[in-house]
């Protein structure tokens, strides 16, 4: 056959210049890869040459033929598969419209459904994937609405979009999380904090919700329900003039009346690497405890209003204090023996340790 016409570049004339060329078989291994998971129904759905229809049909159309083989009406029928039953499924794709193909494959196609499947990229997911994709937009209208003025949809962070409980499936926010590789720590933080008791909870979470479904400055609110969790429990009782600084908003509340930069402080407090208390007689101070070894702890400062120091006499009233309790004394022989055999010592900290020993 010649090839006529060679100056249109039209579909059918492409069509028939195929019949004058040497086409092998190589194009089907593209096929298959853009079938992806779904490879086994799609090689027999599409067999041998047919790939072709699945290779070149329009990414759009083609995402929703990879929903409909990976739908409950198709999927789990797909092994036992006969030649009749693939070319009358394949007929059903070429000839239905996109929107009756969802209906009879998951029962329902709400507004705005169908133009996301061609967001999803030239490759087939697994059919778990279209599952949940149609059951957590479906149920999800805002979530749907968002995901209409994407440009494209990753599948990797719609995927993480699914597990998220229903207050958090934002994908903005799941992307955020991806790209930091922050899923898994975000998750098991986000389970403690829904466990947990603390000030102002409704709103503070709340807050978060709010600020992540619109995809932005999540990490604010999460400072701010840090600074209501409780801190590690204190080491020295309240007794006296002596309260414990109990969580991080105390703890912004003492950096104001002071005016000092315990603000910057709250995640050390967290952590348990310090902890701070406020010496309520006629002239105030706030006291830093520091932690040397698992449940050591010294006086690594005292400090007035404006990080001013103490008189002596206050100084050691507040070291006396303290010494009841363990805090400040001398340590015991077998740390000694540590950090004289070789273990790396921090400089600055071992002089400010020892200071703080000469004091009390």
């Amino acid at each position: 056959m010649e090839p006529t016409n060679t100056h249109t570049h039209d579909l059918a004339y492409a069509a028939d210049l195929t019949k004058c060329s040497q086409i092998t078989n190589d194009y089907q291994q593209m096929a298959l890869e853009l079938a992806g998971p779904l490879e086994v129904i799609v090689a027999k759905v599409f067999p041998g040459h047919l790939l072709m229809v699945y290779l070149l049909t329009d990414i759009r159309r083609r995402q929703v033929w990879n929903a409909y083989l990976s739908s409950h009406r198709v999927a789990p029928h797909h092994e036992g598969l006969t030649e009749d039953q693939a070319a009358e499924l394949r007929v059903r794709l070429l000839i239905c419209r996109s929107y009756d193909l969802i209906v009879d494959g998951y029962g329902s196609s709400e507004r705005g459904l169908i133009g996301l499947y061609g967001k999803l990229g030239p490759t087939a997911q697994s059919p778990d994937f279209y599952l949940l994709f149609h059951q957590t937009l479906t149920a999800n209208e805002e979530l749907r609405r968002s995901l209409c003025h994407a440009p494209s949809i990753y599948p990797r962070a719609l995927s993480l979009v699914f597990i998220l409980p229903p207050e958090l499936q934002s994908y903005p926010f799941a992307r955020e999380l991806l790209d930091h590789g922050a899923s898994t720590q975000f998750l098991e933080l986000y389970a403690h904090i829904r466990n947990q008791s603390f000030p102002h909870k409704l709103e503070l979470m709340e807050r978060l919700h709010r600020l992540i479904r619109i995809g932005r400055g999540f990490r604010a609110a999460l400072k701010d329900i840090q600074r209501a969790l409780a801190f590690p429990p204190q080491a020295v009782p309240d007794e006296g003039p002596l309260r414990f600084i109990s969580n991080g908003q105390a703890l912004c509340k003492i950096a104001d009346r002071y005016h000092n930069c315990l603000r910057s402080e709250v995640s050390s407090a967290f952590s348990g690497e310090c902890q701070y208390y406020e010496w309520q007689c006629t002239t105030r101070a706030v006291i830093c405890l520091k932690r040397y070894r698992e449940s050591t702890w010294y006086i690594s400062a005292i400090h007035l209003k404006d990080n001013a120091s103490p008189s002596e006499a206050l100084d050691v009233e507040i070291r006396a204090h303290f010494a009841r309790y363990g805090i400040g004394e001398r340590r015991c022989v077998a740390d000694l023996f540590d950090r004289l055999l070789g273990h790396t010592v921090n400089v600055d900290e071992e002089l400010e340790e020892f200071a703080a020993m000469r004091r009390g």
